[in-house]
């Protein structure tokens, strides 16, 4: 048989917490409840297992800084005990595991001419222009004209940091496989400059010139 559940309004006093709330509710976000009760009303029932909350915490201590003789309620008697401790879990963790829309999300906040900022929705929406920014944020690169010179390969690497890659990689001790270790060691110079397919062949065929080969490949050695 489907479960109908009812809203009541009963005292404030009638109902308790939950001793082991696992969610926090610091005093900026009953702040934020507290302004959506004296927008909207309290609209937003209390679960409650016999005189116990389940879910609601916040709303419950939000009433209580208001003064509210009467909250509205739902009941969940029929929960079990293991149950009831379980959803309240659940109930808290399912509003955490999606975003939002940020188109709709954005149109919508267009048109309300309500101070959302009370309720920490404009930090919402900052938060999201500031991730948009950090992966569309312009960068100025350098832009090279050919002369025409030859340039030496070895010219286009960066010794240094090779070796200090080769070091840090060696200090890794046992955290990575020897096999690992070869094959992290072997990918440096890659990694360091955009080295042509011979040169790679005739670096790891075992030439070591001193000439160009010996210092672009200094990774494979």
């Amino acid at each position: 048989m489907e479960q109908k559940l009812k809203v009541e309004y009963v005292p404030l006093k009638s109902i308790k917490p939950y001793k082991n709330n696992a969610k926090e509710h610091p005093q900026e976000q009953i702040e934020q409840i507290k302004a959506s009760i004296k927008e909207f009303g309290n609209i937003d029932p209390i679960g409650v297992w016999h005189d116990e909350i389940v879910e609601g915490h916040g709303r419950y201590e939000a009433a209580k800084q208001l003064k509210l003789k009467t909250v509205p309620i739902i009941r969940l008697d029929d929960l079990t005990d293991e149950q009831r401790r379980a959803y309240a879990l659940v109930h808290n963790q399912l509003t955490m595991n999606t975003g939002w829309d940020e188109a709709m999300f954005d149109m919508e906040l267009s048109s309300i001419s309500i101070d959302m900022s009370k309720f920490g929705i404009e930090a919402v929406a900052e938060e999201m222009q500031e991730q948009a920014e950090k992966y569309t944020k312009k960068v100025d690169v350098p832009q090279y004209e050919p002369t025409g010179e030859d340039v030496a390969l070895w010219e286009c690497y960066d010794n240094n940091k090779a070796l200090q890659l080769i070091d840090e990689i060696n200090d890794m001790g046992g955290a990575i496989r020897p096999t690992e270790r070869v094959f992290a060691v072997g990918g440096i110079p890659s990694c360091c400059v955009q080295l042509s397919k011979d040169c790679r062949v005739l670096c790891k065929s075992g030439q070591r010139d001193a000439g160009t080969h010996g210092k672009i490949c200094v990774g494979y050695y």
